[in-house]
């Protein structure tokens, strides 16, 4: 996840980055390490890093199916590792969203799983968001 932070910059500053941060022995290294690239940050991260963290999570899960099993058979609020209030949720939903979609169609809640969809796919940015809010204001 740190890494995907400056993974398309093909600069060799960003690509150097990218291996430091990949070896990093644990996350919070890892995390460390990436705070000292900032001027290297991708220029989309903020809209971009949730879904980022969703594919990591999903993969992680698809990885191993026996705990993609247990997290599905869960029911309630699901509770995350200490970090900032606004990742704590972030990771919940990210959680919630990998539940429901370990579950089988017919377990599935499909209106919170599309809603969960909607906040942890990538944020819309630039000029397009500002047209598609004046196409929509238009038609209403």
């Amino acid at each position: 996840y740190q890494a995907a932070k400056f993974a398309e910059d093909e600069r060799p500053q960003a690509r150097a980055a990218v291996e430091e941060i990949r070896a990093a022995p644990s996350g919070h290294r890892a995390w460390s390490r990436a705070q000292r690239f900032g001027e290297l940050l991708r220029e989309d991260w903020e809209y971009v890093k949730v879904n980022v963290m969703y594919r990591a999570v999903a993969a992680k899960y698809s990885q191993y199916p026996e705990y993609a099993k247990e997290l599905a058979a869960t029911t309630g609020g699901i509770q995350t590792a200490v970090s900032t209030v606004d990742w704590q949720r972030m990771n919940r939903l990210i959680l919630e969203r990998v539940r429901e979609e370990a579950r089988s169609p017919d377990h599935r809640n499909e209106k919170r799983l599309a809603a969960l969809v909607g906040l942890t796919e990538p944020r819309a940015q630039g000029a397009g968001v500002l047209e598609k809010l004046r196409q929509f204001a238009g038609q209403h």
